[in-house]
């Protein structure tokens, strides 16, 4: 893939049109591509150009339309825009009459049937022009929340929410026999003799977001499942070029002979950014990659993946996942995986909501995931998950449940655990969500809470059965309070080789520094540790102000690496320590300053100036970073930069075996490449 020159804003939709003229559609409007050797995007302008154009469309006497809508409203439909409009004698004009609604529907998609100009819109079904109004374009459409078009032997296709109808023009039939029940149809195409379609759910409904591709053959009496070696998320669009059927979903697909097959992988080969917020790996070596839809931003970036070759070539692993917006993947000490999810409840066309939540588990390595049953439903996500040395889950909660903010269950094979609901958590209507969570190697569990509240530690074996018992408050800084304790909206690292502890508040009185209530500055040096598990805490008076930590990881040399985050570009990046823990431990940046990826990176920066979300050693002590915000989505160091993880040596106990064979049997297993050296002395 190559960039070509960019037209102004958000792109939406492109259009090849029949005089051979390529527009996209963008939030700022219409742009053409003006062919070499100017290879530029001018803009369609005059009157009164359309904004957040969705789809276009030209016609036998070469007039262009233009459909728009927004996706500012999102629960339960997106329907929002300024409806249909025409260019024509070099000026735009708006053609909305008969169109009802204010705001006017989402118009997702044009299509001529014999010559008549009809809109898909998201809420009004299929609408007809002729020439002065619109009207409805058949009756008894099976839903009127319409996503695509598309014409076969003189049939009008529809895919909507709920299936496929098709029309002549005068009634609609359902055209759904075969189609997975109610999933919503996001893109429909055509060969001439056999018609596609591509299902998927958006991040603002609930269902599963597994892709899944269908044809038909009889225009719609019935379909079969044509998904052959298709394993993405939900279809967001399909094309024909040259015969080869291309679908979209995370990544470009296409059709050869029965099998897809798509080149797209998720380690920057293709400049296709992924929105990667965590990483994860197991016991066999398989990486897991949790893909994030951001609010806002384009769709079809949500999704799990997994790669057995070190991030070469991704698969996706979508199967019964129902949320698009994915919050904490974990893998426990049993390689099981624990996935946490929700949807996009927002009614405000500014603001997104998260809820909904889910918590699943796969038993199989991602090929199948199962919804959790038992555990408290939070009011927003499931927003961490840590296990204990002792192999019990907890699961922290961003904003509290019915009466806590923290569940566990013990490490088990099971598909669905049972959770422990009643732990005695902080208490929910002061401190409703979990903004850090860690596990020390005694089983103590450190809960970091919202602004107002402080950072708890419960020691393990408290309560009745060895439960998690009551929390103790281990930071009791206030607005005016000492500088040597971490108060509010609390992050909460520890390091594995030495339990020290390192936590971020984000109010209070640091350094002299006071925040003063309502506060022009609430983010400034608020970076503490603790060498005696939480009991008393020492202000890291070398971090550098106005920051806080993203993620943090640790080495078996005492050196910590962690990503600082801040309001201004002036201090972002990633930093080191020297291997001290202490007030006036130093980190030292390793790149900082740049917000987004520069594409191509110029010399000497590289990939560490990402704005990375986490941080992730592997067995073999490379540091990986993942780059939340696209670009080539994950980063490894080119070096080692900690000790590589202890290998495994089973050999049989002493004195053993009593009877039988004295031949010991050894099982040797390593944690890294097979290029390290290893000395092995039995006796």
């Amino acid at each position: 893939w190559d960039k070509t020159s960019n037209p102004t804003g958000t792109i939406n939709t492109l259009y090849m049109s029949p005089s051979g003229v390529l527009y996209v559609g963008t939030a700022s409007g219409v742009y053409k591509y003006n062919k070499p050797p100017t290879n530029t995007w001018s803009a369609v302008s005059g009157g009164t150009a359309p904004l957040n154009v969705t789809a276009i469309i030209e016609d036998a006497g070469l007039n262009l339309y233009a459909g728009t809508g927004t996706t500012g409203n999102v629960s339960p439909n997106i329907n929002s825009g300024t409806g249909i409009y025409m260019y024509s004698s070099g000026a735009w004009n708006a053609i909305n009459t008969g169109i009802s609604g204010s705001p006017l529907p989402y118009i997702k998609a044009f299509a001529l049937p014999g010559g008549t100009l009809v809109a898909a819109t998201y809420g009004d079904g299929v609408l007809k022009y002729n020439g002065s109004s619109w009207s409805l374009y058949g009756t008894g459409l099976n839903n009127l929340n319409v996503n695509c078009l598309t014409i076969n032997s003189g049939l009008l296709f529809a895919g909507t929410d709920v299936g496929v109808s098709t029309s002549s023009g005068a009634a609609w039939s359902s055209a759904s026999t075969n189609l997975t029940p109610n999933k919503p149809v996001r893109a429909l195409v055509n060969t001439g003799s056999t018609v596609y379609a591509g299902l998927g759910f958006f991040h603002y409904q609930n269902g599963s977001i597994a892709g899944e591709i269908y044809s038909t053959t009889n225009n719609g009496s019935s379909w079969a499942l044509n998904n052959t070696g298709f394993n993405s998320t939900s279809v967001l669009g399909m094309a024909v070029h040259n015969g080869t059927i291309f679908a979209t979903a995370c990544g470009i697909w296409a059709l050869s002979g029965s099998t897809w097959t798509s080149s797209f992988t998720l380690n920057g080969t293709l400049k296709i950014p992924n929105h990667i917020y965590q990483l994860a790996k197991n016991s066999k070596g398989d990486l897991f990659a949790m893909c994030n839809t951001v609010a806002g931003n384009v769709l079809g970036y949500g999704g799990m993946f997994r790669s057995t070759d070190g991030g070469i070539t991704w698969v996706s692993i979508n199967k019964g996942i129902n949320c698009q917006g994915l919050t904490t993947l974990f893998v426990d000490s049993n390689d099981n995986l624990w996935l946490a999810a929700n949807q996009l409840i927002g009614t405000n066309a500014s603001f997104f909501l998260w809820g909904n939540p889910e918590l699943y588990k796969s038993i199989d390595n991602g090929a199948n995931w199962v919804k959790n049953t038992s555990i408290l439903p939070p009011s927003t996500a499931y927003q961490y998950i840590e296990e204990s040395p002792s192999k019990k889950l907890y699961v922290g909660m961003y904003f509290y449940a019915t009466s806590t903010n923290i569940a566990s269950t013990t490490i088990s094979n099971l598909t669905n655990d049972t959770f422990d609901n009643t732990l005695t958590g902080p208490t929910p209507s002061a401190n409703g969500r979990a903004y850090g969570l860690a596990i020390n190697s005694k089983s103590d569990v450190f809960l970091g809470t919202e602004v107002g509240g402080f950072l708890f530690r419960s020691l393990a074996g408290a309560g009745p059965g060895g439960l998690l018992g009551s929390f103790l408050s281990i930071a009791t800084s206030t607005n005016s309070g000492t500088t040597t304790n971490p108060f509010g909206n609390n992050t909460v690292f520890i390091d594995p080789y030495t339990d020290h502890i390192f936590a971020g508040g984000a109010k209070g009185l640091v350094n002299g520094y006071t925040d003063s209530s309502p506060a022009p500055n609430t983010s400034y040096k608020a970076s503490f540790g603790s060498t005696d598990n939480g009991n008393t805490f020492f202000p890291f008076n070398k971090v550098v102000d106005f920051t806080s930590y993203n993620d943090m990881v640790f080495t078996s040399k005492g050196i910590i690496y962690g990503f600082l985050a801040a309001g201004g570009l002036k201090n972002t990046g990633l930093y080191y320590s020297d291997g001290t823990f202490n007030s006036n431990t130093t980190f030292t940046p390793i790149y900082s300053g740049v917000q987004i990826q520069l594409d191509p990176l110029p010399a000497p920066k590289s990939p560490i100036a990402y704005q990375f979300t986490r941080l992730m050693f592997d067995d073999c002590g490379y540091l990986y970073g993942l780059n939340g915000n696209g670009g080539a989505a994950i980063a490894m160091s080119n070096t080692i930069l900690n000790a590589p993880g202890k290998c495994n040596l089973k050999s049989p106990p002493d004195s053993s075996p009593t009877s039988g064979s004295l031949t010991p049997t050894f099982t040797w297993t390593h944690t890294c490449g097979a290029s390290l050296n290893y000395s092995i002395q039995v006796a």
